[in-house]
């Protein structure tokens, strides 16, 4: 016997069927219907359906996004992001990654340093980062390698400091902090390359990290 569950999907189907021709036609329409998502007084994503949903819209506050508005979301922790709220307008909303509150470092001789891009051809650095879409790639120079070719790894250390901490934030505003990456400094004296996996694309945030740490960064 046919579940009514399974009649409802067939109906809904033959009438779609009905409405655009095909099921390849079925799949275009699929693909342009935008997307409801719903998400809490903080910006918590709840849930997220191309099907409205009362019960859903009673208890959260909705937003509707396009496919390639909500494609940030794809594979990824809904943890990670967040919906803002136009401060101007309550019906323009916003995904964004979730920021981390965290203390501003305020030491005399520890104070956080923007890592500005410069020229792919610079041959001037310590240490040379990259963002692609999924990787953030450490690499560091051979004259700072070397300075560690007789020393235990266990006792590698840059000014005191056995890490290497980057900080992702909105642009030129270390307040506002959407990520932090912590590498072992012994991790990149022995591969001289680190790529690290990411889970959000943050080429387009700025990256501070400690100026005492090494004398030179550059971002390509």
């Amino acid at each position: 016997m046919i579940s009514s569950k399974a009649l409802t999907r067939n109906r809904q189907f033959l009438k779609l069927k009905e409405e655009h021709g095909s099921a390849i036609g079925i799949q275009q329409h699929i693909k342009k219907t935008k997307w409801n998502l719903w998400f809490d007084d903080d910006g918590t994503i709840v849930s997220l359906s191309k099907a409205p949903n009362k019960k859903l819209s009673k208890k959260f506050k909705n937003a509707v996004f396009s496919q390639d508005q909500i494609d940030i979301l794809k594979d990824k922790n809904w943890s990670l992001f967040r919906v803002r709220t136009d401060s101007k307008s309550d019906e323009i909303h916003y995904l964004e990654a979730q920021p981390i509150d965290v203390g501003v470092v305020t030491t005399s001789n520890q104070f956080l340093t923007l890592v500005k891009p410069t020229s792919k051809r610079s041959r001037i650095y310590d240490i040379k980062l990259e963002l692609t879409a999924d990787k953030f790639i450490v690499t560091g120079h051979s004259r700072l390698l070397s300075k560690y070719d007789n020393v235990a790894p266990i006792n590698c250390t840059t000014n005191g400091k056995k890490e290497l901490i980057f900080h992702f934030t909105s642009i030129n505003d270390p307040s506002f902090l959407l990520h932090t990456i912590s590498l072992p400094l012994v991790e990149l004296i022995s591969n001289k390359q680190v790529a690290i996996k990411m889970e959000i694309d943050m080429r387009q945030c700025s990256i501070y990290t400690l100026n005492a740490i090494v004398d030179k960064y550059i971002r390509t």
